[in-house]
């Protein structure tokens, strides 16, 4: 059940040493006060650099999925760039829980391309892709009701020393450290959550709200680049809400976390988000900043059946 539950999770992205590793092979003894002109040359090197790491986190291309004769995807395509807060909106229908899905692996792509971090993952496994640093969550929560809090994030890491016999029988010492460790982590992340006060209940035992907020710890104990959030809000009661949106926006500003949001709640996507892209039938009709999607007369039809009022 252990490893079950972490192939579903996440391990972190090495991009961010990546792409320290490569401005740090920019000759910088070459900069001096009397050679302006190659300063001016390496800082645009630097700005081009950090643009296409930006633009790139993931990107979607010409994806199409169907069930049956259901067109679920259609040629659908847009690039989420790091460090920002996206939200994916559209009425019932359009395709958003199945673009996850296919991001996710859960369901396999027909046709188009998914590249993460500018490697292709849209051949991998669920727990592959997992391992390279996305993290997503699910309308309804999947807790593991019979273990605590503190337990079910416990859980997220992989590799723990204490999953092999010998290494429980013959490295003790070294198993309880580890322990220790990640419970420690998993104490913070709740703390962080406000969950604090019920690490020791079974997670069967609290509220919805409650739980999407354990969902969101679970992803971020296996330290993501991207965190995808679908529907969020679902549920979940307005203050604890706020205290959701809260926790995503202070990740994105201290952490320069990434993520994507399929939420209805459009107002919250609006608040929150740098930018929000719109899908209709499958495909993505808007995208953009919120003040433009919000205006924007393809999305008013989408919503409003093409109404004027």
């Amino acid at each position: 059940m252990v490893n079950g539950k972490i192939n579903q999770l996440l391990l972190s992205s090495n991009l961010d040493r990546c792409y320290i590793n490569n401005l740090q092979s920019i000759d910088e003894t070459k900069i001096t006060p009397s050679n302006h002109t190659r300063s001016d040359e390496l800082e645009r090197s630097d700005q081009q650099e950090t643009k296409l790491w930006k633009s790139h986190m993931l990107k979607i291309e010409n994806l199409t999925c169907s069930f049956g004769g259901l067109v679920a995807v259609n040629h659908c395509s847009f690039e989420i760039h790091a460090g920002t807060i996206t939200g994916l909106i559209g009425p019932n229908g359009a395709g958003k829980s199945t673009v996850f899905n296919l991001i996710s692996g859960i369901v396999p792509i027909q046709t188009g391309r998914i590249t993460f971090n500018e490697r292709r993952i849209d051949h991998l496994t669920p727990h592959m892709i997992a391992r390279r640093g996305i993290a997503r969550t699910f309308q309804i929560p999947a807790e593991l009701g019979r273990m605590t809090l503190l337990e079910n994030l416990a859980l997220v890491p992989s590799h723990q020393a204490g999953e092999s016999m010998l290494s429980a029988l013959f490295a003790f010492r070294r198993v309880k450290k580890q322990e220790n460790s990640i419970q420690q982590k998993a104490l913070q992340q709740l703390k962080e959550l406000n969950l604090d006060h019920l690490a020791d209940e079974l997670a069967q035992n609290v509220s919805t709200g409650q739980k999407k907020l354990l969902e969101l710890g679970r992803a971020l104990m296996s330290d993501p680049s991207l965190v995808m959030l679908d529907e969020p809000a679902a549920g979940v009661n307005p203050t604890l809400m706020r205290d959701i949106a809260a926790r995503i926006k202070s990740l994105k500003e201290e952490k320069n976390m990434t993520f994507l949001i399929v939420e209805h709640d459009v107002p919250l996507i609006m608040d929150i988000c740098d930018r929000v892209i719109v899908l209709a039938e499958g495909r993505v009709i808007a995208n953009g900043e919120p003040d433009e999607v919000r205006h924007d007369k393809r999305v008013l039809d989408a919503y409003l059946g093409g109404i004027d009022t």
